[in-house]
């Protein structure tokens, strides 16, 4: 037991609350900004089968349904919406950005599945997009770290277009 005389035990080495809370509140918000990006790893998509038979068309299929749809989609259903999409600043945003895709081109239901082409001006604009790196727009990749195209996806992109000009 303490003594009236003693001192009491110091808090040499810590830091008091005041100094903390900055750190605390800057990694709050850090943290919070990261779940933006990190739950579209979790979002849940449609997924259509590739009904076209073609070999080809297959993996293509899948990174338009991974990558495209969500901005070149007028379906609804194949959009993948994020949690944050009803957001003030984000609903915008991304309105915005599903309209500015839409004036390019527009996938369907039946393009993805491959039960219809297509078009040959879609596929120039595709081909296009993919060579030069543009697609997915900066913005967009930001809060999906995954929309990136990899080697082997802009390979099998290319060889589909390719081989549909070869057979018209």
């Amino acid at each position: 037991m303490q003594s009236s005389s003693e001192k009491p035990t110091s808090n040499k080495g810590r830091l008091p609350l005041g100094r903390l809370l900055p750190f605390i509140v800057l990694a709050g918000v850090f943290i919070f900004g990261l779940s933006f990006p990190i739950s579209n790893f979790f979002i849940v998509r449609v997924k259509v089968p590739d009904q076209s038979g073609n070999a080809a068309f297959a993996p293509v299929s899948k990174i338009l349904q991974s990558s495209c749809v969500d901005c070149h989609s007028a379906s609804p259903e194949l959009v993948a919406y994020p949690f944050y999409a009803k957001f003030p600043i984000a609903k915008d945003t991304i309105a915005r950005d599903m309209l500015e895709g839409q004036k390019d081109f527009v996938l369907s239901k039946a393009q993805i599945a491959g039960t219809e082409l297509i078009s040959n001006i879609d596929l120039a604009k595709i081909s296009t997009v993919v060579e030069e790196g543009s697609m997915p727009p900066i913005r967009y990749k930001a809060l999906h770290w995954d929309a990136s195209l990899n080697r082997e996806q802009r390979k099998a992109i290319l060889d589909y277009i390719q081989s549909r000009n070869q057979q018209n």
